[in-house]
């Protein structure tokens, strides 16, 4: 950029008027297109952010003990692992587009004969607890949508995908899937 000016100021300095008439239009264009760009991060950072706070705050309620914040990283995903006294642990993994992940560690997988007569795997426990989890969220504006799982059976009920709430400082509607593995 410091090039550019350094060109253009020579432009100038030469009479060549027009040139730098059209050149200093596409420096504004490009600034223009780089500004949007880093507020589309900014924006996407902190809907991330939010939605971090909102899980740890909400693990907090439920008796999980946050052992992880997630990192301030732009670009990365926050992961957030909370545990219980009985060493069963949640892990969250917040990106800034996508689903939200969810892991548990500890608790029992049922295997059982789906609907369509393949196997299934249930998890009930910890479905329970990522429900109420959710409840928590949901308190704090944060809607996520239907718990998925490798193996779940297709007909069991779940949840419908919700958006982010409007707000002044998190105007962004976008909808965040939140699945196990």
């Amino acid at each position: 950029l410091a090039h550019r000016v350094e060109q253009l100021q020579s432009s100038v300095s030469a009479g060549r008027f027009a040139q730098v008439h059209q050149e200093c239009k596409s420096l504004m264009t490009e600034a223009d297109k780089l500004v949007a760009a880093v507020e589309e991060a900014q924006r996407r950072k902190d809907q991330r952010d939010y939605v971090a706070k909102s899980i740890v705050e909400s693990l907090a309620e439920v008796g999980f003990w946050v052992q992880q914040f997630p990192a301030e990283q732009a670009s990365a995903d926050a992961t957030i692992r909370a545990t219980r006294s009985d060493g069963r642990a949640i892990n969250v993994s917040v990106p800034l587009e996508g689903s939200l992940r969810w892991t548990m560690e500890g608790f029992p997988m049922e295997v059982f004969t789906g609907s369509d007569g393949q196997p299934a795997r249930a998890c009930d426990e910890p479905a329970r607890q990522i429900e109420v989890v959710k409840t928590y969220l949901e308190k704090r504006g944060v809607e996520t949508g239907e718990l998925l799982w490798k193996g779940k059976d297709p007909n069991r009920p779940g949840t419908t995908a919700k958006r982010l709430p409007r707000s002044t400082t998190h105007s962004a509607q976008r909808t965040r899937t939140a699945s196990t593995s």
